[in-house]
Protein backbone atom coordinates (compact mmCIF):
# COMPACT_ATOMS: atom_id res chain seq x y z
CA UNK A 1 0.00 0.00 0.00
CA UNK A 2 3.09 2.41 0.38
CA UNK A 3 4.63 1.67 -2.45
CA UNK A 4 0.63 2.26 -4.27
CA UNK A 5 0.38 5.62 -2.30
CA UNK A 6 3.77 7.16 -3.17
CA UNK A 7 3.87 6.19 -6.83
CA UNK A 8 0.10 6.95 -7.34
CA UNK A 9 0.03 8.99 -10.97
CA UNK A 10 3.78 8.91 -11.16
CA UNK A 11 4.17 9.98 -7.79
CA UNK A 12 2.59 13.45 -8.91
CA UNK A 13 -0.15 14.26 -5.99
CA UNK A 14 -0.09 16.26 -3.03
CA UNK A 15 -0.80 13.09 -1.28
CA UNK A 16 1.77 11.36 -2.15
CA UNK A 17 4.36 10.70 0.72
CA UNK A 18 7.81 11.73 0.60
CA UNK A 19 8.96 10.01 3.96
CA UNK A 20 7.78 7.29 5.30
CA UNK A 21 8.50 6.08 9.01
CA UNK A 22 9.25 2.49 9.34
CA UNK A 23 9.89 0.72 13.10
CA UNK A 24 13.25 -0.35 13.60
CA UNK A 25 11.97 -4.45 13.49
CA UNK A 26 10.08 -4.55 10.34
CA UNK A 27 12.39 -1.86 8.57
CA UNK A 28 13.94 -4.61 6.65
CA UNK A 29 11.24 -6.52 5.40
CA UNK A 30 9.40 -3.61 4.48
CA UNK A 31 12.64 -2.63 2.31
CA UNK A 32 12.38 -5.33 0.37
CA UNK A 33 8.84 -5.50 0.10
CA UNK A 34 8.46 -1.86 -0.65
CA UNK A 35 11.44 -2.00 -3.75
CA UNK A 36 9.18 -5.18 -5.33
CA UNK A 37 6.24 -3.32 -5.18
CA UNK A 38 8.21 -0.52 -7.22
CA UNK A 39 10.75 -3.08 -9.52
CA UNK A 40 6.89 -4.25 -10.21
CA UNK A 41 5.02 -1.11 -11.52
CA UNK A 42 5.54 -1.45 -15.70
CA UNK A 43 6.65 2.08 -16.56
CA UNK A 44 6.31 3.03 -20.14
CA UNK A 45 3.54 4.13 -23.16
CA UNK A 46 0.70 5.42 -21.14
CA UNK A 47 -1.49 4.15 -24.00
CA UNK A 48 -0.53 0.81 -23.50
CA UNK A 49 -2.28 -1.37 -21.56
CA UNK A 50 0.61 -3.00 -19.87
CA UNK A 51 1.99 0.37 -18.73
CA UNK A 52 1.22 1.08 -14.83
CA UNK A 53 3.01 4.43 -14.45
CA UNK A 54 3.29 6.75 -17.44
CA UNK A 55 5.72 9.69 -17.85
CA UNK A 56 5.94 13.07 -15.37
CA UNK A 57 4.32 15.93 -16.51
CA UNK A 58 7.12 17.80 -17.80
CA UNK A 59 10.20 18.63 -17.60
CA UNK A 60 10.26 20.97 -14.78
CA UNK A 61 9.07 17.91 -12.39
CA UNK A 62 11.93 15.89 -13.67
CA UNK A 63 14.27 18.53 -12.77
CA UNK A 64 12.65 18.76 -9.38
CA UNK A 65 12.67 15.10 -8.80
CA UNK A 66 16.36 14.86 -9.67
CA UNK A 67 17.09 17.41 -7.01
CA UNK A 68 15.27 15.13 -4.32
CA UNK A 69 17.33 12.62 -5.14
CA UNK A 70 20.61 14.55 -5.26
CA UNK A 71 19.67 16.24 -1.63
CA UNK A 72 18.66 12.87 -0.14
CA UNK A 73 21.88 11.13 -1.83
CA UNK A 74 24.08 13.94 -0.28
CA UNK A 75 22.52 12.90 3.25
CA UNK A 76 23.06 9.54 2.65
CA UNK A 77 20.46 7.83 0.60
CA UNK A 78 21.43 4.09 -0.28
CA UNK A 79 19.11 3.71 -3.35
CA UNK A 80 17.76 0.01 -3.51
Amino acid sequence: MAAAAKYRNAGQVCTSPTRLLVQTPIYQRFCEQFVRAAEAIKVGDPFDDKTKMGPLKNQRRLVAIDRLVQDARQRGLQVA
